[in-house]
């Protein structure tokens, strides 16, 4: 229910013929050239290319007729990304609330109006914050091994903004929480 009447109400919102500004617009472009090119622009430097080289990806398998029908489908991924990340908010809550309790938490960021508002601009936000969430979530969990695909997520994160790479820290540490039973393996382990 939350993930339809988020994209319901996003759609409300939708900001048809209006163009795209500032980063949103290097993002965009870098998107554009490298589905085109069918490579990574090595002239034009753009730090956090992640959300870039993902939209490629769906750049290059859609047949777009003009500049508006690629903004479009860069705002629906995004609109997209942003309800879905629900679900992992949803994960997380639970983990510290009860399942009502944590419906309430999920209802209020995926109606948050900031939240909303980014996911209308198609910026790699949505991205990095669905990412970041998923972290959070496998560095609670109590299997070990998915403490390892968070490592993952934040490597994802540090393409997508070079931010990400401040999680290194509390997940290292976190990771020789877990492991302290084995200190001849930790190190092994964490390398």
């Amino acid at each position: 229910i939350f993930v339809v009447s988020a994209f319901l109400v996003r759609m409300n919102y939708f900001p048809f013929d209006v163009p795209f500004s500032l980063d949103i617009l290097d993002y965009f472009g870098y998107a554009i050239n490298t589905s085109i090119f069918g490579e990574i622009p090595s002239e034009w430097f753009l730090a956090n290319n992640g959300w870039p080289l993902f939209l490629s990806i769906f750049f290059s398998v859609t047949p777009a007729e003009s500049f508006f029908d690629y903004t479009y489908l860069q705002r629906m991924i995004s609109i997209i990304i942003s309800v879905l990340t629900v679900i992992p908010v949803y994960l997380v809550c639970k983990k510290f609330f009860s399942k009502n309790i944590a419906l309430i938490g999920s209802a209020l960021f995926v109606f948050n109006p900031i939240v909303m508002k980014y996911s209308l601009l198609a910026g790699n936000d949505v991205l990095f914050t669905m990412i970041i969430v998923w972290t959070l979530y496998f560095m609670m969990t109590t299997k070990p091994k998915t403490l390892y695909l968070s490592f993952i997520l934040v490597g994802v994160l540090t393409v997508i903004r070079y931010e990400g790479l401040l999680l290194i820290i509390p997940i290292s540490i976190l990771f020789f929480i877990r492991i302290r039973k084995e200190k001849e393996k930790s190190i092994f382990k964490f390398i």
